[in-house]
Formats: C-alpha cells, sequence, structure tokens
C-alpha cells in the first residue's frame, strides 16, 4: 500500500475507532442495512444509502435524505451529530422512536462513513 493510503486508514480510524473495537450492537432489524452500535461514552448510528450533494457535473442524486426512523430506542437522545464534521442534526425521540432527519453529505468531502453519527444519551 502506498503512504498516502495508509495515511488515510489512520485519519479514519482516528475518528471511527471506538466505534470499530470498542462498540457493541444495540439496534438492528432484520432485513434493514441500517444498525446502531453502543460505546461506555456513545452511541453510533450506521445509515446507509444516503444522498450525496453536490455539482450535477460530478454527482447525482442517489439514496435518500430527509426522516429514518428507528423503533424501538431504548434511549433518550441529548444531540446528534456527524462524526465526520460536527454538524449537528435534527432529530425527535418519542415513545421508543428515534426520527433523524438526515441531510445528506458533500460529494468529496468525506471518508466514506459519512453515513455515521454519534449521539449523547441522557
Amino acid at each position: 500500500m502506498t503512504r498516502a493510503i495508509m495515511h488515510t486508514i489512520g485519519e479514519w480510524t482516528a475518528l471511527f475507532g471506538e466505534a470499530i473495537y470498542e462498540a457493541k450492537p444495540l439496534w438492528y432489524k432484520k432485513g434493514c442495512r441500517n444498525f446502531i452500535l453502543e460505546s461506555q461514552d456513545s452511541v453510533y448510528v450506521f445509515c446507509f444509502d444516503l444522498c450525496r450533494k453536490g455539482s450535477g457535473n460530478v454527482t447525482y442524486m442517489e439514496g435518500g435524505e430527509g426522516n429514518f426512523v428507528f423503533e424501538d430506542f431504548p434511549y433518550q437522545v441529548e444531540g446528534l451529530q456527524w462524526m465526520d464534521n460536527g454538524e449537528m442534526l435534527e432529530f425527535s425521540c418519542k415513545e421508543q422512536k428515534l426520527t433523524v432527519n438526515f441531510t445528506g453529505y458533500a460529494y468529496g468531502t468525506d471518508y466514506c462513513v459519512s453515513e455515521t453519527m454519534h449521539f449523547w444519551t441522557l
């Protein structure tokens, strides 16, 4: 591997290492690609098929943005943010239903896991 690839892997691991190495499954649903992992301090949502935002000359709309719903969710949520850029996300958490308004991510500026976000529980 080239030095640049190893550097990128190191940056990615620095951002997402806790979610990968220390977190345990918290939520999943059969037939759904999305899932949630929990560590001692945070909860990480892995949500797939979100849309990309960017110039029509280099990207196209694929996937979705807007509300994603996670039913039977056991926590109240204090805040949600993307892990890679810290952008806060709109959400609601009522009657064990977490609804997150995913904004899509800017083409060419993510670590291919911008779909991943984390939040803090009360």
